[in-house]
């Protein structure tokens, strides 16, 4: 039995993995992966009689794999290898003497999964053994991949709080699809969001590209009172995010004030957020530059919810959002803040 423990901020839950293939009859070494945002969990164990055991800890259900080797070679058979989720409970596996033939039951997440898989091997199914030439199959066989591709994404939607359209989601950021993730983790539910790899996920999409929800937040401004985010939902909004110590964020607040004062009445807002974890050097900054617009303070700075959320890790940093909360620009300075509110607002 092996037996390993995953590193997480987040809850974690025990697991286990058993099963038996019944036509081992020597043993056989047995790997596991566990995907995970940056990595993964990796163990083994040599099979008994064909039988097996995984135990640990893991926080939120993941794609994982089991593949199957002889103990006299390192090769891992491509084929013979058992895709399903390793998830909080019981999982048991059964089969012959092919792990990828085997079945998986346990946990609600597995049935999804499985559910899915059926679908998509019937497409490839209904499209084995067709005819004609070999241009005639290859478009055959792209036809079969394109319907598996929105098969996936029919299922995310179809789906919101499955860990399985979570996973899928996680897919097209890994392979680098980045153009359609906005749309498909927007259709997410808010559960999942949260989830650690929801979290991963946001991260990226806001530090690395724009189209995404911006998520909602709350800060506190000078006179203690709570500034929502949500509350200028309708307008333009340009999150500026500083902190007093910091000389190039203080240098852009005459370009932001003047922008303010210039799109104002064309519905544009201003929320600039400081990091600073003194409060007084923070109000002082703001009465010696005339800072006068929203000002928000996170007082837990850069171990605070606002830099870890949105993946902030320098200052200045800045987002401007559309009437409905999406991001539709990053980290703009000295005029392109100008051209850019020009370019969506207009010129009259």
């Amino acid at each position: 039995m092996a037996t390993f423990i995953g590193c997480s901020l987040f809850a974690q839950q025990p697991f286990v993995i058993k099963g038996k293939l019944s036509g081992l009859t020597n043993p056989a070494k047995l790997r596991l992966l566990i995907t995970k945002p940056g990595g993964a969990i990796k163990d083994s164990v040599i099979t008994r009689n064909g039988e097996f055991t995984f135990s640990g800890q893991i926080d939120e259900p993941r794609r994982a794999y089991l593949s199957l080797e002889s103990v006299s070679s390192e090769a891992v058979a491509s084929k013979d290898r058992l895709q399903f989720f390793a998830e909080p409970g019981e999982i048991v596996v059964k089969g012959s003497s092919s792990i990828a033939n085997a079945s998986i039951k346990g946990g609600k997440t597995n049935d999804e999964f499985q559910e899915l898989q059926q679908s998509l091997q019937q497409l490839k199914e209904n499209g084995i053994g067709a005819k004609g030439s070999k241009e005639q199959q290859a478009d055959s066989r792209g036809l079969i991949l394109q319907r598996q591709i929105e098969l996936r994404d029919s299922f995310i939607l179809l789906h919101p709080g499955s860990y399985v359209s979570l996973d899928l989601v996680a897919q097209k950021w890994l392979a680098g699809n980045l153009s359609e993730l906005g749309k498909y983790y927007d259709a997410l539910s808010e559960t999942m969001k949260s989830s650690h790899t929801g979290r991963a996920i946001l991260q990226v999409a806001l530090t690395n590209r724009t189209g995404y929800m911006f998520p909602d937040f709350s800060v506190i401004d000078q006179d203690e009172k709570t500034i929502d985010l949500a509350s200028l939902k309708g307008r333009y909004v340009f999150v500026d995010i500083w902190a007093s110590w910091c000389k190039p964020c203080r240098a852009e607040t005459p370009g932001i004030q003047r922008a303010l004062e210039k799109f104002r009445s064309r519905n544009f807002d201003v929320l600039s957020i400081s990091l600073d974890a003194n409060r007084a050097a923070w109000l002082k900054a703001v009465n010696d530059d005339n800072m006068r617009w929203q000002q928000g303070w996170d007082m837990l700075s850069f171990q605070g919810k606002i830099a870890l959320e949105f993946g902030i890790n320098s200052v200045p940093g800045s987002f401007l959002l559309d009437p409905q909360g999406r991001v539709i620009a990053r980290d703009l300075r000295g005029e392109e803040l100008d051209r850019k509110l020009e370019e969506v607002l207009g010129k009259n």
